[in-house]
């Protein structure tokens, strides 16, 4: 898998390494983070709000569980764990909806002018592609998918060759942008 590096001299800097390219959470953690950082780069608005609300529910959720491990004590206090339990797994259920209801697993959401996009990503080890699955928010449209072969995302030494990453990006732009105009 990869290509040797060619472009380590050039005046691009590449930006992201991989410590294994045989590691299929560090492909997945690098590519995200690549992804989000293209579509930044392209001119299209990752909406903050669906970060910030997990964010926002993680907090919480640790939140009583810190409370619950040192500050309750069973005996004593039978009834304020009993509410504490319930709040958590109410909290943990509400952010099971929103992640797998709202947005329909996504982990990031475009802003367009018209429409909103729901964004993930994932790495098929079995295909040997990286690929950006997408669709409209709030329609019953198809998920569609962007796959970008692996081997030509990576040098042989785990660099990330994001001017092609990039090129990709573009081009899944025009894409994205045209379902905006057919809203």
């Amino acid at each position: 898998m990869g290509k040797d590096n060619k472009n380590s001299n050039s005046s691009t800097d590449v930006k992201y390494y991989v410590e294994s390219l045989y590691s299929l959470n560090d492909l997945q953690k690098l590519m995200s983070i690549n992804t989000i950082a293209a579509f930044k780069e392209s001119g299209l608005k990752c909406d903050p709000s669906v970060s910030y609300t997990r964010i926002l529910f993680y907090l919480l959720l640790n939140s009583i569980g810190f409370y619950t491990t040192f500050f309750l004590h069973i005996e004593s206090s039978k009834r304020l764990l009993e509410i504490a339990v319930f709040t958590y797994f109410s909290l943990l259920l509400v952010l099971t909806i929103f992640d797998k209801i709202v947005l329909k697993g996504a982990a990031l959401r475009l802003l367009l002018k018209k429409t909103k996009i729901l964004v993930s990503t994932a790495v098929n080890w079995k295909e040997g592609t990286f690929e950006i699955k997408y669709r409209q928010e709030g329609k019953n449209s198809q998920e569609k998918v962007h796959a970008i072969p692996l081997g030509d995302l990576f040098y042989t030494d785990g660099e990330c060759d994001y001017v092609y990453f990039k090129k990709e990006i573009e081009a899944l732009n025009h894409t994205l942008v045209s379902l905006d105009k057919t809203d």
